[in-house]
């Protein structure tokens, strides 16, 4: 089934006070942006609270899926969306392995490749990218490749992929030089895997290697809680609850954008022919509620001692606050879309997960947290708030669209094209 909901934009006025100004604001903004671009870096610092003028929402344009729609339409595990130049977007749906295009109203049109390890064929998929002339690129984990389609699916090149053996999702970048890159593992701690160096590899248009780069890091890990069974062969980790992480993810613009999570800071670095830019947000800290510490102990407890009954916390206490954020991603481009924490809400009883039969001891979460995502332009400037509602996972962007997967009360995903609104001026 497809929906394409009646389009309604309303107007943005902005309202910004600062040393390099952005414009003007309204609606009880008191945002003010000072930028220093006298060094060996740019420094844009961003004061004051935001006001309703800076506040969007997301309105669903166009919707595909449904419980009982045909093959095309019915999703499993939506893994990744891409949305191509003609305004169509590709979906990977993970359980049923298809990359299948639909068109901007939601139409069906064709699928790119398919399963198998024949040319232009794919087994398990790490990450599906658009490169600057259109075309698409879908890295092939099984074999061990990079696939290349036209943007109509048709098959083009394909080559190998250094790292083999790694599974993951959303691995696979492209940037505005033509350039491909495919997330690796450039060193790894032998005595705790989840710990050592990441970055990406980077390929010519032809599929040839250029280089390797590293992921900025701006903060040491915290630390990692890990049971192994009693024999040694199998072990089990989490990550610590709350503790801010080390950030960075590709720009299309050229090299990454990266921070340490807390305080709000993030930088755009190896940008060709630009000096690094450092980006900082006043942001009040968001306190840890009791119930959220309490059950997220516990739910790491349980975990573990699934794995080592005797294992015990040994490490630092969950911390006070959560970080300023928790994650950031890149739209197609360039926009900078940072997740920031917010208060835990209590989830209502209705809405509570199902306890079932003999596993009432097993501990489960009451509250959740709303999503916010602060937007900027390319180059830092803060354009807006977006706020996210609830069940829906953004998974792509591009200027004031933004696709993501909708799951409805028994979970069934929906593929769903949304603009911000009011609309996000430069």
């Amino acid at each position: 089934m497809r929906r394409v909901l009646a389009k309604s934009l309303l107007p943005l006025v902005v309202l910004c006070a600062s040393v390099a100004c952005d414009g003007s604001r309204s609606s009880g903004s008191t945002l003010v942006t000072e930028t220093d671009a006298a060094g060996d870096t740019i420094r844009i610092r961003i004061t004051g609270e935001l006001g309703a003028g800076d506040m969007h929402t997301l309105v669903p344009e166009m919707e595909v899926g449904a419980e009982d729609a045909g093959e095309e339409e019915t999703f499993g595990w939506v893994v990744s969306l891409l949305p191509l130049k003609d305004g169509s977007v590709l979906v990977f749906d993970g359980q049923a392995n298809a990359l299948r295009q639909f068109d901007s109203t939601g139409t069906f049109v064709r699928n790119f490749g398919r399963k198998g390890g024949g040319p232009g064929e794919f087994g398990q998929v790490n990450g599906i990218a658009r490169r600057a002339d259109g075309s698409v690129v879908v890295w092939d984990a099984t074999g061990g490749r990079i696939n290349a389609y036209s943007d109509t699916g048709a098959f083009l090149s394909t080559w190998r992929v250094p790292m083999t053996g790694h599974f993951g999702q959303n691995m696979l970048w492209s940037d505005d030089e033509g350039r491909t890159l495919s997330w690796v593992v450039l060193t790894r701690e032998e005595k705790d895997f989840t710990r050592g160096a990441r970055g990406v590899i980077r390929y010519d248009a032809m599929g040839a290697v250029i280089d390797s780069v590293a992921y900025p890091v701006w903060r040491e890990p915290p630390p990692t809680l890990l049971a192994r069974t009693p024999d040694g062969r199998g072990s089990t980790s989490f990550t610590f609850p709350f503790a801010p992480y080390n950030v960075a993810v590709v720009s299309p613009a050229g090299g990454f954008v990266s921070g340490p999570g807390d305080p709000y800071v993030f930088y755009l670095t190896d940008r060709a022919a630009s000096k690094p830019t450092r980006v900082e947000l006043d942001f009040a800290p968001v306190a840890i509620s009791e119930t959220e510490r309490r059950e997220h102990r516990a739910h790491v407890e349980h975990g573990l001692r699934r794995t080592d009954p005797g294992w015990t916390w040994t490490v630092a206490d969950i911390p006070q606050n959560k970080p300023a954020y928790e994650s950031i991603q890149v739209g197609l481009d360039g926009r900078i879309w940072v997740n920031v924490s917010t208060p835990g809400v209590e989830i209502p009883a209705a809405e509570l997960s199902p306890v079932p039969p003999g596993r009432e001891s097993d501990p489960r979460f009451t509250t959740r947290q709303p999503t916010l995502l602060d937007v900027f332009t390319p180059e830092g400037r803060l354009l807006g708030r977006v706020a996210v509602p609830r069940r829906v996972a953004v998974l792509a962007m591009e200027g004031d669209h933004v696709y993501a997967v909708r799951s409805d009360s028994l979970d069934v995903p929906y593929v769903v094209r949304y603009r911000v609104s009011p609309a996000l001026k430069p």
